[in-house]
């Protein structure tokens, strides 16, 4: 193996995780998959995530899930960092849930209705192409509207089941941006998603 021994939680003896092989498999299926010129799918998710996908995630270049949604979109969408993810529901979800899940760059995959995938495919590439950042540099109020940055996307997301309006104040110095505005409002309907592009 190439990978470093761990200990049994017991006895403390050093041990080699059977999971560990997996991840050498993978290892080497991306390097086998990337020499030919293909990327590496894997469906990672059944309603949670596996905590051994954390070593398998260097490796895969598109993340799926075998559901009709990620459990854990944040958590997938860390270890992914901005790879492509993709879900795959087995009935159509319903369109507000779609649009949300722009808010963790989650392309809706077979299974959603076509009109609506169409409507936001253009979104989801222009947030893909601009990439996932961590950390927002933006405030939001009420803060229980949520927001994630692509870039100069925000995506805002309003999980109440009433229409609301939203505050967001950007850090423009950390964002770079070009005309500092103190704060500007987002309408946001109930369960509402809207992607604002910085300027």
């Amino acid at each position: 193996t190439d990978f470093a021994l761990s200990f049994a939680a017991g006895d403390h003896a050093p041990v080699l995780p059977l999971w560990y092989g997996s991840v050498e498999w993978v290892r080497d299926l991306a390097r086998q998959m990337h020499g030919r010129g293909l990327v590496l799918m894997a469906n990672c998710s059944w309603y949670m995530t596996p905590g051994w996908l954390t070593f398998v995630a260097p490796y895969l270049d598109v993340f799926g899930a075998e559901a009709p949604r990620f459990m854990d979109p944040e958590f997938i969408r860390a270890i992914a960092y901005r790879k492509s993810c993709t879900d795959l529901p087995y009935e159509p979800r319903p369109d507000w849930e779609v649009a949300r899940n722009q808010l963790w760059c989650i392309y809706p995959g077979h299974g959603n209705k076509v009109e609506v995938m169409a409507r936001t495919a253009q979104s989801f590439r222009d947030l893909a192409a601009a990439g996932w950042e961590p950390l927002t540099h933006v405030r939001v109020e009420p803060a229980s509207v949520r927001v994630e940055r692509y870039g100069h996307y925000l995506v805002l997301h309003n999980p109440a089941e009433t229409a609301v309006e939203a505050t967001v104040t950007p850090d423009a110095q950390a964002l770079g941006l070009r005309e500092a505005r103190a704060s500007f409002p987002v309408s946001l309907l109930a369960q509402g998603t809207v992607v604002v592009r910085l300027r």
